[in-house]
């Protein structure tokens, strides 16, 4: 049953907009099969039933039953165009009460807001910070409920250095809106993380899986908070379930975008980590197709390169590396540390 006193006003007024169609084609509806059923003459009637009749008797009945099935499915077609043109006759007056407060008039400040936040937004993409900062602080102080320029304004003042002011108007993002919208966490989530705070970065990319759990970039960013946090850790038994609980993050953002690049190669790297190099060398086989053939980053063949070595793939290993070689002199340190990888795993140790 549709619980109308549940849905938010904008979706009311939404509703009885698009009602407005359906109703006019379920009185059409109604009409037509109503004419169908009820216009033939009597004379008309009578001639139906002789020829029915005359084939009925020389064993053609199938027009006999397609006489019936006709206006059967007529009389059926008209009952359930009278009952959604009956229930919409309902909904409308439950729904249409909410327009006036949906479509209200916008005020002038709120017009002038929008105005000065479109303009802040466009000096943002043309580079121009600190004439973004202007009109973006003036969306804020007139219209504050607007999340979406109060993010674009925590950004340009992280990216002039002006951390705290940002955290602010982040925090003043979730006292708002934070019941509701995901976005202030991630960008919160993020800002921690930079700042190697990975409590709070955690509790606001947990609060946005929460609040949004088919947002594949969530849980990505959750994920990517318990795997960094585990790699700084010294206790051995929280690192390693640390990195369990982020690969299953992982794995639950790449059955939501199983086709995001940066988010597999992050997947296969916590599988290295947690002890799958199986999975991990799928995940990389994956990722490397996802690429023009060769065009694939040196992070994405370095891994590739490290997770051969550790099944004892050593001749594929070796390709890999010499691939490596063959893009320049930049990966000498990667190849250094590969060696050193291969010629652990070929002694049994562990690098």
């Amino acid at each position: 049953m549709l619980r109308v006193h549940r849905l938010r006003r904008v979706d009311l007024g939404k509703l009885a907009i698009h009602a407005m169609p359906l109703l006019r084609r379920c009185f059409s509806n109604i009409l037509f099969y109503r004419a169908k059923i009820i216009l033939p003459t009597e004379r008309g009637r009578t001639h139906r039933k002789s020829k029915v009749f005359a084939e009925t008797s020389l064993g053609h009945t199938g027009t006999f039953h397609g006489e019936i099935d006709m206006e059967q499915n007529c009389r059926n077609q008209y009952h359930q165009a009278m009952f959604r043109f009956l229930v919409l006759c309902l909904l409308v007056p439950a729904t249409g009460c909410q327009l006036n407060r949906s479509f209200a008039p916008i005020s002038p400040s709120q017009m002038l807001g929008s105005e000065r936040g479109r303009q802040g937004i466009a000096a943002m993409e043309h580079g121009d910070l600190p004439k973004a900062e202007k009109f973006l602080e003036s969306a804020v102080k007139l219209n504050k409920n607007d999340i979406n320029h109060r993010l674009h304004y925590a950004e340009v003042l992280w990216q002039q250095g002006k951390f705290q002011e940002s955290l602010q108007q982040l925090d003043e993002a979730v006292k708002r809106d934070g019941q509701n919208n995901a976005s202030p966490h991630i960008a919160l989530a993020k800002k921690y993380l930079t700042m190697q705070e990975y409590e709070m970065a955690f509790r606001h990319a947990d609060a946005a899986v929460r609040l949004n759990s088919r947002d594949f970039q969530s849980w990505a960013l959750r994920g990517r908070v318990q795997r960094l946090q585990a790699s700084r850790r010294g206790d051995a038994d929280d690192t390693a379930e640390m990195f369990h609980r982020a690969r299953e993050d992982y794995l639950r953002a790449a059955s939501l975008a199983s086709q995001d690049r940066e988010l597999l190669t992050e997947l296969a790297a916590v599988q290295m980590n947690c002890g799958q190099p199986k999975q991990a060398l799928a995940t990389w086989l994956t990722v490397q197709s996802l690429y023009p053939q060769d065009g694939e980053p040196d992070e994405v063949l370095i891994g590739k390169t490290e997770t051969l070595a550790m099944l004892h793939r050593f001749d594929e290993a070796e390709t890999c590396l010499l691939a490596l070689r063959q893009r320049g002199t930049e990966n000498t340190a990667a190849e250094r540390r590969l060696r050193n990888i291969m010629a652990a795993a070929q002694k049994g140790t562990r690098w």
